[in-house]
This record gives structure tokens, sequence and C-alpha cells, in this order.
């Protein structure tokens, strides 16, 4: 479990950029009208004259259950971890779950924290 929760905490930056510029739109004057162009992607229009186009509404559809299961997921999950192996890192008696979560706790004092 440990490597895989490592993964998950080391990707945790690139997933949630790439998630979130999604929503990231530059402006672009064809002489015709004024287009909205993703800025990761230009090739896909956001906008026409300020009407969103169906494939910007699918990519933010798909970024935001990106955002819900990453960012936020992945937040929450490792929250629930670290909650559910309080007692073994308080004191300080390993268990294969608080062992596995090390890398997110080895750095916190027990004798100053909320635990």
């Amino acid at each position: 479990m440990a490597p895989v929760t490592w993964l998950f905490f080391v990707l945790y930056p690139t997933v949630t950029n790439v998630a979130f510029n999604a929503y990231a739109c530059t402006p672009f004057d064809n002489g015709t009208h004024v287009l909205r162009v993703l800025i990761d992607d230009v090739s896909l229009i956001c906008e026409i004259d300020g009407v969103g186009t169906n494939a910007w509404r699918d990519a933010r559809a798909v970024a935001a259950v990106a955002i819900l299961l990453y960012p936020v997921g992945l937040l929450l999950l490792c929250a629930w971890l670290l909650f559910s192996a309080r007692r073994a890192i308080v004191s300080n008696e390993p268990t294969p779950l608080s062992t596995a979560m090390k890398f997110l706790h080895r750095e916190y004092d027990t004798n100053r924290g909320l635990l």
C-alpha cells in the first residue's frame, strides 16, 4: 500500500493542474467571431461569441469528475487514513496502516499535535 499512496501523493500536483486547466480559456479574435480557446489545447474552442461549445462542456464535466476524485478525494482519503491510524501514530506503536502512511506523518511531533 505504501508505494501506491506515495505515487498518488507525488502525482497530486500534476493531475490537479491538468484537471483545473480544463477551465482556462483565452480570447482569440479570428476577424469574424470572438472565440475563446482552451489554453492547453487551442484546437478546443470554449466559446464562440460568448456561447459555450458542447466540446468544452464535455471537457469541463470530465474535469469536474477528475477534480472530485483526485484533488478532493485524495485529500479526504489521506485524512481518513491518518485519522484511522491516529492511535498508532500518537502511541508510537506502528501498525501496517501507520507504517504505510509514514511519509505523511513522519515529521509530525505528537507532543504538540492535535491527534
